[in-house]
């Protein structure tokens, strides 16, 4: 959209008229307010934010301006600004499973920089998963809940970890799509009152959403990591594959050995595939849909891995922290194997053990 009419402000008239529906004189005054807006935003951006969002324009069915990354902007990285009665609010949005994909495996590769990123917008931002079924055939999408809908200020690392890993694991299936929202309200008042001075106010905001952007859409360049020699390895001759062996007196732990084929996927998403039977070793009750656990794995052990229940068979999978992930891949090739030991400490602490095998 492109306009030769001077940009004055945000006045409230428009912030009001998307409040009053059916009035379709307000409703496209707004409108022609945004699209001046937007075209005078996008002008005053940084460069290196202009790169990243090359798109700008008025969106008349959401009512939104919006700078973007793909000409049509839910098919990638986006910023939306919605201008209501009470407040302005700006989005950086993500919808497009495909580009979902890519930012959750950036997110879980390297949580550390991820939470950092968040922290460094402020406590005035919030973040907000959605987790929605989707049809793929007829591309129809239904809200089903949130997974996480906090101020970031708010934000605990540590559960956190678990609900990113989860939003990654199901938008990789076909029936679900985890949109990912990070937004703030700026009040309408407030907005109004500035005048021009409102694209300053904004491009500052578009800024700070920058390296968070870069990061998601993986145009930010993460340091390699270095080689290590791998441990010695056990040779498939050593490895006795068990069954769950049920204690037989006090001395004895229930435990199994599991050797797991990796696929490219596993290695780059970070689990490993148990089976069906493994699940009610660490189910609870029949509500049980995940267990955290502690893993070993080469002379380190964490505690942020979680083993999952898949439907619709029972499978279970343990979904490794972004630390073992890294270990994995600098460890493993595809189609390696790897001994998987899991022991039942107490009825509350499950400890499981990686091994390399030739």
């Amino acid at each position: 959209m492109h306009s030769n009419t001077t940009f004055n402000g945000l006045t409230m008239p428009v912030f009001t008229a998307f409040g009053w529906a059916g009035e379709e004189n307000a409703i496209n005054f707004a409108l022609s307010q945004m699209e001046l807006f937007i075209n005078s935003l996008h002008a005053a951006l940084p460069r290196e934010a202009q790169t990243i969002f090359p798109y700008w324009g008025v969106d008349n069915e959401s009512q939104t301006a919006y700078i973007s990354a793909e000409e049509k902007p839910e098919a990638g990285l986006y910023i939306s600004l919605a201008a209501r009665p009470l407040s302005l609010e700006l989005n950086l949005s993500l919808k497009d499973k495909d580009t979902l994909s890519k930012a959750y495996k950036m997110a879980t590769a390297d949580l550390d920089a991820f939470f950092k990123l968040l922290e460094d917008l402020g406590p005035e931002w919030h973040i907000h998963l959605q987790q929605v079924e989707y049809d793929p055939e007829s591309e129809e999408s239904t809200f089903y809940e949130d997974l996480l809908k906090i101020n970031i200020g708010e934000l605990n690392p540590d559960e956190t970890v678990h609900i990113i890993a989860r939003a990654e694991y199901l938008n990789e299936e076909d029936k679900w799509i985890i949109p990912c929202n990070v937004f703030r309200r700026s009040e309408s008042e407030k907005i109004a009152s500035m005048g021009y001075g409102v694209i300053d106010q904004m491009v500052g905001q578009v800024s700070s959403l920058v390296p968070l952007a870069q990061f998601l859409s993986g145009k930010k360049k993460r340091k390699k990591r270095k080689k290590t020699d791998k441990p010695k390895q056990k040779s498939v001759g050593d490895v006795e594959e068990t069954a769950i062996r049920q204690p037989a007196d006090s001395a004895e732990l229930e435990k199994f050995v599991y050797v797991s084929h990796l696929l490219p996927l596993h290695i780059r998403r970070g689990f490993i595939n148990l089976t069906p039977k493994h699940w009610p070793f660490f189910t609870i009750n029949a509500r049980t849909e995940t267990r955290q656990v502690a893993l070993k794995y080469g002379d380190l052990i964490d505690s942020d891995c979680v083993v999952w229940r898949l439907s619709p068979n029972d499978m279970a999978r343990l979904v490794v922290s972004s630390k073992v992930q890294n270990w994995l891949e600098l460890l493993f090739e595809p189609d390696d194997s790897i001994q998987v030991t899991a022991v039942k400490l107490s009825d509350k602490q499950i400890e499981m053990t990686l091994d390399p095998i030739s």
